[in-house]
C-alpha cells in the first residue's frame, strides 16, 4: 500500500525502491521478485521477465486533493476498469475522469486558425498550466512553511484532515485564484463520465487524469515513466512539470469510449475481451452463481494475472487442487499450471478480470527480476 499526495495506490506486482509486493502460497510468503528469481521459469514461462503491473488506484474523495496527475505517456500502454464510485463525491453514482481534448475546443480553434489549430492550442493550454503553476507554487510554499513548523517531511503527504485544515488557512483570494487558473486549464480538457465496470483504455500519448472518489483497478506495461502537465498538488517524486512535452506529445484529440470487442455469453457465463493491446489483453469474466467453466486459455506456456471485482469462488486445477478466490484479491496463474476450472459461489456468483502477456522480453531465456531504480511509479 502506498501513499499518494491524491490518495493511495495498492501494488499487486509492483517492485520497485518505494515498495515490493509479496506472493503468498500454501508453502509460505515471500516477495513477489524473490519468488520470480528463484522460479522463473515455472512462474512465468520461458519469455517473461516482468509482470504485467497490477494495482487498484484509491483517490480521496475530496476534490481538492483526490484528483490524479494530468498526464502523458511515451510507452506506457494501460486500462483502467472501474470498481466502486464514493458516495460523498459521486451522490449521482457516476464519477469521470479527464481525457483527451474537448470536442467544442477542438472545434473553436479549427474555426479560428485552420490549419495551424493544433499549434494554437497547445500554446494557449501551455500558457494557462503555466499561469496556473504560479499561483500552484505560492500555495505550495505556504504549505511547505507549514508542515516544516509541525516538524513533517515534506516528501510524504500528511493526513488527510491536516492539509484540509492546512488550506483552508490559505487567504481566500489566493484560493479563489486557484480555483479560477485550475477551470482555466480545464476547459480545454475532455471529461468522460464513469460508472462501475466502465472501462477506459489509455494508449500512449492520451493526457488524461483520474478523478477523485473513482476507484479502479490498473492493468499496464510494466514501465515506470510519465511527463506531468500538471497537478492540483505539489509533486513529491520529481522536482518539476513536464508540462511542455507533455503538451507536444499528447493526442491532439477527444479521448474515444472503448466500444466492446468481444463477447460471448452462454450456460451461465459470459466472456468479454475488454483490451487488446500489442503487449498484453484482458478479459471480464462472469459466472452465475453455482456455475462452473473451464479457465481461459491465453498465451501457452506464460503466466496469466487475475483480478476478482466480485464475489466469490474457487479455482481448481488438474490435480485437484483447490484455491479460494475472493472480492478484491489477486491471484499470479503460472505457466505451468495447466488446465483448471472455476467455481462461482453461491450468492452474487463470480467476476474477474484475467490477463496474459502477448509482447516477449528480450531473449530466451529469463533473467532475475530487477528493481527498477526509479521511485516515479505512476
Amino acid at each position: 500500500h502506498i501513499e499518494k499526495p491524491w490518495g493511495r495506490e495498492v501494488w499487486y506486482t509492483g517492485m520497485e525502491n518505494r515498495g515490493v509486493s509479496s506472493v503468498r502460497s500454501p508453502s509460505g510468503e515471500t516477495d513477489l521478485a524473490y519468488a520470480l528469481g528463484l522460479f522463473p521459469l515455472p512462474i512465468m514461462g520461458p519469455h517473461f521477465e516482468t509482470p504485467i503491473l497490477l494495482k487498484v488506484l484509491e483517490p480521496l474523495p475530496d476534490s481538492d486533493l483526490g484528483d490524479l496527475y494530468l498526464e502523458v505517456h511515451k510507452e506506457k500502454w494501460e486500462v483502467y476498469v472501474v470498481l466502486s464510485m464514493d458516495a460523498a463525491a459521486w451522490p449521482q453514482g457516476t464519477g469521470a475522469m479527464r481525457a483527451g481534448l474537448a470536442p467544442d475546443v477542438i472545434e473553436n480553434y479549427r474555426a479560428r486558425h485552420g490549419e495551424g489549430w493544433t499549434n494554437a492550442l497547445e500554446a494557449d493550454l501551455l500558457a494557462a498550466i503555466r499561469a496556473y503553476q504560479k499561483v500552484r507554487n505560492e500555495i505550495d510554499g505556504l504549505l511547505e512553511a507549514v508542515w516544516s513548523k509541525r516538524g513533517l517531511n515534506p516528501a510524504v503527504p500528511p493526513p488527510l484532515e491536516m492539509r484540509r485544515e492546512a488550506l483552508a488557512d490559505i487567504p481566500a483570494s489566493l484560493r479563489e485564484r486557484e480555483a479560477e487558473q485550475r477551470a482555466a486549464v480545464h476547459r480545454y480538457l475532455g471529461e468522460v463520465p464513469l460508472g462501475v465496470g466502465d472501462v477506459v483504455r489509455l494508449p500512449p500519448g492520451n493526457l488524461h487524469s483520474l478523478l477523485h472518489g473513482v476507484r479502479v483497478v490498473e492493468f499496464q506495461t510494466p514501465t515506470y515513466e510519465r511527463l506531468i502537465a500538471m497537478f492540483g498538488q505539489k509533486v513529491l517524486t520529481q522536482p518539476h512539470w513536464d508540462s511542455e512535452e507533455a503538451l507536444g506529445l499528447m493526442d491532439k484529440q477527444p479521448y474515444t469510449p472503448p466500444a466492446q470487442e468481444a463477447f460471448t455469453s452462454e450456460a451461465g457465463q459470459g466472456v468479454e475481451r475488454i483490451v487488446d493491446f500489442p503487449q498484453f489483453q484482458v478479459h471480464r469474466i462472469t459466472l452465475e452463481q453455482g456455475v462452473q467453466a473451464p479457465g481461459v486459455v491465453g498465451r501457452e506456456g506464460c503466466y496469466q494475472l487475475l483480478f476478482v471485482t466480485a464475489g466469490r469462488g474457487r479455482l481448481v486445477d488438474a490435480a485437484d487442487s483447490e484455491t479460494v478466490l475472493a472480492e478484491g484479491e489477486a491471484y499470479l496463474l503460472p505457466a505451468t499450471l495447466g488446465n483448471y476450472v472455476m467455481h462461482a459461489g453461491e450468492g452474487a456468483g463470480l467476476a474477474y478480470l484475467i490477463s496474459w502477456p502477448l509482447a516477449d522480453t528480450a531473449g530466451e531465456t529469463p533473467k532475475t527480476p530487477k528493481t527498477p531504480n526509479t521511485g516515479e511509479s505512476y
